[in-house]
């Protein structure tokens, strides 16, 4: 009787386990790939964040997107990435407020618009070859409409 309880028990700490792993999957924006390159994009609501939190040491960058002036998440947000020789690795939109991207280490050029492409911001940013390189930009929102 003691042993059927304790595999139940194992079993059931399996189940939760698994069910967890499930629900980060279940969660998380795919995976997408520009040119060679892999990211995703977005950070829509906690548990997304979440999810890309939980797999972003499989990556080498986020980025963060923000509100200029604000403490809110930017959305929507096209960003360009250039290598050190100016050459574009990455165009895309981030369609939430976080990209994850991995990139083999070196020195970068990230550039951010609103989609509006009224207003740009560019930041250096260093990748190394372990670890995650983090970077917030401040973005202003695009028009509504």
């Amino acid at each position: 009787m003691k042993r059927s309880l304790i595999v139940l028990s194992l079993l059931a700490v399996h189940t939760v386990a698994v069910a967890q792993e499930l629900s980060v999957e279940d969660v998380l924006p795919p995976s997408q790939v520009w040119h060679g390159i892999e990211y995703r994009a977005g950070g829509v609501g906690l548990e997304e964040r979440e999810a890309m939190q939980a797999v972003s040491h499989d990556y080498s960058l986020m980025l963060s997107f923000a509100r200029k002036g604000g403490t809110a998440y930017a959305a929507d947000t096209e960003v360009t990435i250039r290598d050190a020789r100016g050459r574009v690795v990455l165009d895309v939109v981030a369609e939430g407020p976080w990209l994850l991207v991995r990139l083999p280490a070196g020195q970068y050029r990230v550039t951010a618009r609103s989609t509006d492409g009224t207003e740009a911001v560019t930041q250096r940013v260093t990748v190394r070859a372990k670890g995650l390189a983090r970077q917030v930009m401040q973005v202003r929102e695009a028009p509504a409409g």
